[in-house]
């Protein structure tokens, strides 16, 4: 089973939608956790729904994943959607190697630092963030890692906005196991993705930059 742990920040129309979605697949789905970045208060009656300490930015997803009911975690963005299909193929992925980090997108540092598109099927260094599945005690880990690494906290606590959390997960897993990680070519359907991170100027440098410093960091190369 999977707990889903969503993303609630500007697309309240699409959360709504995602909510009874996921709440409604219950062979596959045991429970649904909503968590907001203030000024985002969301409130359902089909999820546990939390709003986290906006200094913790987009890394509050693994404080959220900590109250989940099982320790296998799908967290997902608020833009995209997975039918009951494609959380089975993740789970069926997660559950044969459930040490590593799962998803449908991926990036590595390339030649030269170059932060490179890697996509789905296969190996990969970096998942990105819209969809991990990973267990539970990643969040633990990744948390740990920020609070007791300065270098580690500024590169993934830049601001509330910019996000790098998901390459910090990524490394943290890699240096637990000495695997790469893995995308699945699955059916996602695409929601409006209005106020994007991805699209704020500085964004892709500021994340190539801090994919290289977490490799050196966490990895050590």
């Amino acid at each position: 089973m999977l707990s889903i742990v969503l993303l609630n920040r500007w697309r309240q129309d699409n959360v709504h939608r995602l909510v009874r979605a996921y709440s409604a697949m219950r062979s596959i789905v045991s429970s649904v956790t909503v968590w907001s970045i203030p000024p985002g208060n969301y409130q359902s009656d089909e999820a546990r729904c939390i709003v986290c300490f906006p200094d913790w930015g987009m890394s509050s997803r693994f404080i959220a994943a900590l109250m989940a009911s099982s320790s296998s975690i799908a967290c997902l963005d608020d833009d995209l959607f997975l039918p009951d299909y494609s959380l089975r193929e993740l789970l069926k992925v997660h559950e044969a190697t459930p040490d590593i980090i799962v998803g449908i997108d991926g990036r590595r540092v390339g030649k030269n630092g170059a932060y490179e598109y890697v996509g789905p099927p296969g190996e990969v260094e970096i998942v990105l963030g819209r969809c991990t599945v990973f267990h539970k005690r990643y969040a633990v880990q990744v948390l740990s890692t920020i609070t007791h690494d300065p270098e580690v906290a500024k590169l993934a606590l830049h601001d509330e906005f910019t996000n790098c959390e998901d390459i910090l997960l990524s490394y943290v897993a890699t240096r637990s196991t000495g695997l790469l990680n893995r995308i699945v070519k699955v059916y996602v359907e695409e929601l409006p993705a209005y106020n994007a991170q991805c699209a704020r100027q500085g964004h892709y440098e500021y994340r190539e930059r801090a994919a290289r410093e977490l490799k050196r960091l966490i990895l050590g190369i």
